[in-house]
């Protein structure tokens, strides 16, 4: 789990919850940074009318794929392109930037047209570049001979870049809060009169600016239906709507998208907005919501400008690691600001959706269209109520969310939306909340860790500072490390560079660490219960006289030093798989999940087994000393002759005891396992010597000279041990569980390198087979295809999160080497 390329370890920034690694049963996770690169690549925009733009992403492709699976039809294009358009870079770009793949002459092509018919095309591809190199915040530094920008949000950073490779180069900043622009190699100057910054409540910003006539001009970029909403009453529907559509086909593709506005103001308008403004500015108290009022003022009745598609790429090894983690019966949840588009081709994408599965969709304005949705879902899926559905997915956005929850507030709570919202959730295998802020992705966690019962842990995955509510919210918070800042890995529980990591965070440590502390706990419980009930049985056939069997300083010694190292070093390195067998075999995760390992029935059997061994070692000891020549060894000492006999019965016995329940018998287990128990008979000769104790004086020396006393300390324990033992092949022979299979298998690997018709990643298969260990998932009701769950094409604002980071390791093939990780 070290990338590399950042020099980025895993941190682990608490130990408290290494367990709980092992026990995850939901995972929420941002989309942005977090799944995908946090690499943004300006590829498509759509200006009066008109796509500009070829090719499409791998989310695009997967989408396309999904659908064709499904019989239907894609066209991506907007009916005006075609094989002749393509064309090399150089002939669409004005400065050249191989890291953007703009390969569209046309937009060129049409703002150096002379022709009459391209002249709005011309006047709006002009105001397009010109907002996107004046609306926003970067800062341009000059680094080793290059103008580089220093951007709040990749978004930014993308846009500008764009705009400089378009011939409308962002240069520099100015004296008295201008900047300067180079449009196609000539100096603009622009002065900057007021600023509107992003945030995730106003989804947009827009900057003020005089332009080189005079005019005082206000640009504006945002969500789709949050600029629609400002735009001049006058503009025509069908042009919203035509770009309506046009923003979904980006969206289809999985492209963020932008709406671009404008609206010149007047001298007045300007000079009172402004006195609002700069009083608002050096406001002591409620600056933000001050600000944010004033921009609602003037950020209306604008001109629709156009649109920008900007493209994330999935970081490496996250569809796999989705499919392996849902494999291990993992319920992935995806919260996402993107527009219901983005998300569900995204989802299909990383693997979180495929086409075997129902998508049920809830996009409703009216809270109880969206109850109504809700109950037939429920109707229909009744006779599986309990269960999670394999093949069954839920896709609900943000205001839908919203509404419920203000409907919720006037209801009581037997009538309330959300618990039927949860109960349907519940049987989903997958969800994509879709239009989601940064407090709602904190609620729907809430919902699942509060709601759910029994409460299951959680985990939340994000990168950025408008996760961290999220990620405090859940049991685990897992932070993701990169460009932008270290909110989220500050206030978070773990910290990994990439998402793939997660894989192997929660299907081999987190399953090990559960393991091994559930073990060590079972075994702690059973080791002490076993030797109190052999000093319980001692005082009941004594009449409780009060006498101690054991001598009392290496009766002390007990727990700190004859039987603590095996239970210590089973506790940090024993595994019962290797790494490679646990993520192949991700099913074994459920063991976790389930509580197999540290159950109540289970601590009872354990307890049982030291009662078993307890009984054992107690009569069989007895019946030695009274049957051998110990008890006339040393006349007057007989019960520290006794009592030792038998305690170094009850240490040997839970040494063997920790060698069975110890899987991997490693050069540190057998010096601490053996190296205790010589120890303790060493100590026992020594201290017998020394002038201590005058009622254990030479005890120890005797009882090595006796043939009874080894024959107590070799038969009592290995017969004590024989039960389990017994009892161990039975279960691994006839009755195995899924880690048996899966060590066996390994096993015939090592000997022949591969069983025939073995296939990596197949082990699961087999567990699924022998133990009815992931129970048959029931198809969906039939009755459930003509449900009412309609897609309404809404759009939503993929420029809501600012704080992303992450990065890109093209050294996919390595995700399941051998490499010891960093953790």
């Amino acid at each position: 789990m070290y990338y590399e390329e950042k020099d980025a370890p895993c941190l682990c920034r608490t130990s408290n919850l290494n367990e709980d690694l092992g026990q995850i049963e939901y995972i929420f996770s941002d989309k942005t940074g977090t799944l995908t690169r946090n690499e943004m690549e300006f590829r498509k925009c759509a200006i009066n009318g008109k796509v500009y733009g070829f090719g499409t992403t791998e989310i695009g492709e997967a989408a396309m794929k999904a659908a064709a699976s499904s019989g239907q039809v894609v066209n991506n294009s907007d009916g005006e392109e075609d094989a002749s358009h393509l064309a090399n870079i150089e002939e669409a770009q004005y400065e050249i930037d191989r890291r953007i793949h703009f390969d569209d002459p046309r937009l060129l092509a049409r703002l150096n047209s002379m022709d009459a018919k391209d002249e709005d095309d011309k006047v709006l591809i002009n105001e397009f570049l010109t907002l996107l190199s004046v609306c926003h915040t970067v800062i341009p530094e000059v680094k080793e001979g290059q103008l580089c920008y220093q951007a709040a949000s990749p978004d930014e950073g993308a846009l500008v870049s764009a705009a400089r490779c378009l011939g409308y180069k962002f240069n520099r900043q100015l004296p008295g809060g201008k900047i300067e622009v180079l449009v196609r190699g000539n100096p603009v100057e622009y002065e900057i009169l007021g600023v509107n910054e992003f945030n995730s409540t106003r989804k947009r910003m827009s900057v003020i600016c005089r332009c080189p006539d005079g005019s005082v001009t206000l640009y504006c970029k945002g969500a789709d239906n949050i600029i629609f909403e400002r735009l001049l009453p006058t503009i025509e529907k069908r042009t919203t709507d035509k770009l309506t559509g046009q923003l979904e086909t980006f969206g289809s593709e999985g492209l963020r998208t932008l709406v671009l506005a404008k609206r010149v103001l007047s001298p007045s308008e300007f000079a009172d907005w402004k006195a609002k403004f700069d009083e608002a500015s050096t406001s002591l108290t409620d600056r933000e919501e001050k600000l944010m009022d004033i921009a609602e003022e003037i950020e209306k009745d604008m001109e629709l400008v156009g649109a920008t598609a900007i493209e994330d790429k999935l970081q490496a090894g996250v569809p796999d690691a989705i499919a392996n983690l849902a494999s291990g019966g993992l319920k992935i949840w995806v919260l996402t600001g993107d527009k219901q588009e983005t998300a569900i081709n995204i989802g299909y994408a990383c693997n979180l959706l495929n086409n075997n599965m129902e998508k049920m969709i809830i996009n409703e304005d009216d809270p109880a269209a969206a109850e109504s949705i809700i109950n037939q879902q429920l109707a229909a899926l009744s006779e599986h109520r309990g269960k999670t559905l394999e093949h069954l997915s839920l896709i609900i956005d943000g205001p839908t969310l919203t509404k419920i929850s203000e409907e919720d507030d006037c209801r009581a709570e037997d009538r309330k939306i959300k618990p039927k919202l949860l109960e349907l959730a519940k049987m989903c295998k997958a969800v994509v909340a879709c239009r989601v802020s940064p407090s709602q992705k904190a609620e729907i966690v809430s919902l699942v860790k509060n709601g759910v019962k029994p409460e299951p842990l959680t985990l939340s995955i994000g990168d950025g500072a408008n996760d961290v509510t999220m990620i405090q919210t859940a049991h685990v918070g897992i932070g993701i490390s990169g460009n932008e800042g270290m909110q989220a890995v500050n206030n978070s529980d773990y910290a990994i560079a990439q998402f793939r990591y997660l894989e192997r965070l929660l299907l081999v440590h987190g399953r090990n660490n559960y393991k091994r502390a559930a073990r060590a706990i079972n075994y702690i419980f059973y080791k002490n219960v076993m030797n109190t009930l052999v000093l319980f049985l001692f005082c009941f056939f004594n009449g409780f006289s009060g006498s101690s069997l054991y001598e009392s300083l290496t009766s002390a010694a007990y727990n700190v030093v004859w039987t603590s190292l095996p239970v210590i070093v089973l506790g940090i390195i024993d595994k019962d798989v290797s790494p490679k067998h646990a993520l192949e075999s991700p099913l074994l995760y459920k063991v976790g999940q389930w509580k197999l390992d540290f159950s109540v029935p289970l601590f009872v059997k354990w307890v049982f087994n030291a009662l078993i061994h307890a009984c054992i070692i107690y009569f069989f000891s007895m019946f030695i000393f009274n049957t051998s020549a110990i008890s006339s060894a040393m006349t007057g000492n007989g019960l520290y002759i006794f009592g030792t006999m038998t305690y170094a019965s009850v240490v040997i016995t839970v040494n063997y005891k920790i060698a069975l329940e110890t899987f991997s018998f490693t050069l540190a287990m057998h010096i601490v396992t053996w190296g205790s128990i010589l120890v303790f008979l060493l100590v026992v000769v020594v201290y017998s010597v020394l002038p201590i104790s005058n009622d254990f004086a030479y005890i120890g020396v005797v009882l090595m000279t006796l043939g009874g006393f080894w024959m107590a300390i070799i038969l009592v324990p290995v017969t004590a041990c024989l039960i389990d033992y017994t009892h161990n092949y039975i279960k691994q022979a006839y009755f195995p569980d899924p880690q048996n299979i899966v060590r066996e298998r390994a096993m015939k690997r090592k000997e022949r390198k591969f069983v025939d018709g073995d296939t990596p990643r197949s082990s699961f298969k087999v567990v699924a087979s022998t133990k009815d260990f992931s129970s048959a998932t029931p198809h969906i009701a039939s009755t459930i295809g003509g449900r009412r769950a309609t897609l309404e094409h809404h759009t939503g604002f993929d420029y809501s999160h600012p704080e992303r980071s992450t990065s890109f390791d093209p050294d996919a093939e390595k995700r399941h080497s051998g490499t010891p990780s960093v953790i």
